[in-house]
């Protein structure tokens, strides 16, 4: 399925991401019913500074990128014990997220390995649900649990902000551990010329009780209309996206028939 992205615009709205920001980046949290919350933290890079109100998460990200180190993780914060407990390591820039209705697995993304991950919460084990293929980088992510909507079906949405960077498929391409040299002078370049995101408005859709591992999307290819795209909320079958960048939140409906009826179906 690929649609063309639809949006309304809302100017001087902004969609918040990064929840906290200390040492390290945190992305997005979720809550449980005791109140415990769950967050990943994409790596162990410091963003830098952006005047007095803000830090420049996305070329911490295209450090990580390049450097191809797995510092992501998985956390559990206690309000009560003011504690953080890891719950699983190793992962390629941790992302979004989102915890089942019943509250027994999570579903977060891993942005540089393309892949979306899913933890079980009772037996602590980590399996991918998507396992590549993606056309972007995947970024937020949200679910429409089976009841949540009126939709009967599960389905996740995980939004890509820009498309496979062209440099980045080479350093892939590139025995280890030679690409290591190549990856060191990608990091040696100034700021000014850092591999540019690839303009792309795109999300991936997908059930994550689907051992098959399919997923449709629904994108903008090049951007044109919108792109950039790195936060996402389901509610009342409407998905509505967010950006680190774009002035506006975007609000694509899901009926089918409500497309139909505006004229937004492919």
């Amino acid at each position: 399925m690929q649609m063309m992205l639809s949006l309304v615009q809302r100017p001087g709205w902004y969609s918040l991401l990064i929840v906290s920001v200390s040492r390290h980046t945190l992305n997005t949290s979720s809550t449980f019913s005791h109140r415990a919350s769950l967050s990943t933290e994409a790596n162990n890079i410091a963003p830098e500074r952006i005047g007095t109100k803000s830090w420049d998460t996305l070329y911490a990200s295209k450090v990580d990128c390049v450097r191809g180190s797995r510092t992501g993780r998985l956390l559990q914060y206690d309000p009560k014990s003011d504690e953080v407990q890891v719950l699983a390591t190793g992962f390629h820039f941790a992302n979004g997220i989102s915890v089942d209705k019943d509250e027994k697995w999570v579903i977060f993304g891993e942005t540089f390995t393309l892949r979306i991950q899913k933890y079980d919460i009772a037996i602590g084990t980590v399996h991918a649900v998507v396992d590549g293929g993606l056309p972007g980088y995947p970024d937020g992510l949200d679910c429409a649990w089976n009841g949540v909507t009126s939709m009967d079906s599960t389905l996740c949405y995980a939004v890509m902000p820009s498309s496979i960077i062209p440099i980045m498929k080479l350093a892939k391409a590139i025995p280890h551990p030679f690409d290591m040299v190549f990856r060191s002078l990608l990091l040696g370049l100034p700021k000014s010329i850092a591999p540019p995101v690839k303009p792309y408005g795109g999300i991936a859709v997908f059930d994550p009780l689907d051992s098959s591992g399919s997923v449709e999307f629904i994108q903008d290819p090049k951007g044109k209309d919108i792109g950039m795209l790195t936060g996402v909320t389901v509610h009342d079958n409407k998905l509505y996206l967010g950006s680190l960048k774009n002035d506006f939140i975007a609000v694509y409906d899901l009926d089918p028939a409500s497309r139909a009826v505006s004229g937004l179906d492919a």
